[in-house]
């Protein structure tokens, strides 16, 4: 349920308001898994390496150029044509600031724009200050085994303090 992992939003602003973070110091991002896929797919982009590689570049978004990433995907395999696809994507998630910015893409997208949706509205129904948490649309987490919602915590200066998200199938995965 998407209550459950608004709880864990919840644990993480507890926790770091109770260790003595000042309020604005730390911000939770959140995106989801699904909607990546989603969006990945919409570029036709369906080879999960392929898929995977897109998500690391999206992380690697701010600490290193366009050019780099390019070279990146393309030793990836993405044709030009893809490459291309990913940066009108990766532009317009960049300006990206609600979910509904997202919306009447596809069916898949809008799907998880929903879930994404009952887990901001769950957050909010918790107290929450708005300024702990944001949307996130390129917060990928590179991990392969990431089903659902995505989080991780920044601290300013101090980066990336917490990270995680869901892993429906990952007992599954290791057999």
């Amino acid at each position: 349920s998407p209550v459950i992992d608004a709880e864990i939003v919840a644990m993480k602003y507890s926790v770091f308001t109770q260790l003595g973070f000042p309020e604005g110091s730390f911000q939770i991002q959140v995106n989801s898994r699904q909607l990546l896929n989603a969006l990945a797919r919409s570029i036709e982009v369906t080879d999960p390496e392929q898929i995977m590689t897109i998500f690391k570049v999206w992380d690697k978004l701010g600490k290193t150029n366009r050019s780099q990433i390019r070279q990146e995907l393309k030793e990836s395999g993405l044709s030009t044509t893809l490459i291309k696809d990913f940066d009108k994507l990766t532009d317009k998630l960049q300006s990206v600031i609600m979910t509904s910015q997202l919306s009447n893409q596809s069916v898949e997208i809008d799907q998880a724009l929903q879930e994404l949706q009952v887990l901001f509205d769950s957050i909010d129904a918790m107290s929450i200050p708005a300024w702990a948490y944001r949307f996130n649309p390129l917060l990928a987490r590179g991990l392969s085994y990431y089903t659902g919602p995505i989080f991780e915590t920044w601290a300013g200066d101090k980066g990336s303090i917490s990270g995680g998200g869901r892993f429906d199938q990952l007992i599954e995965a290791l057999g």
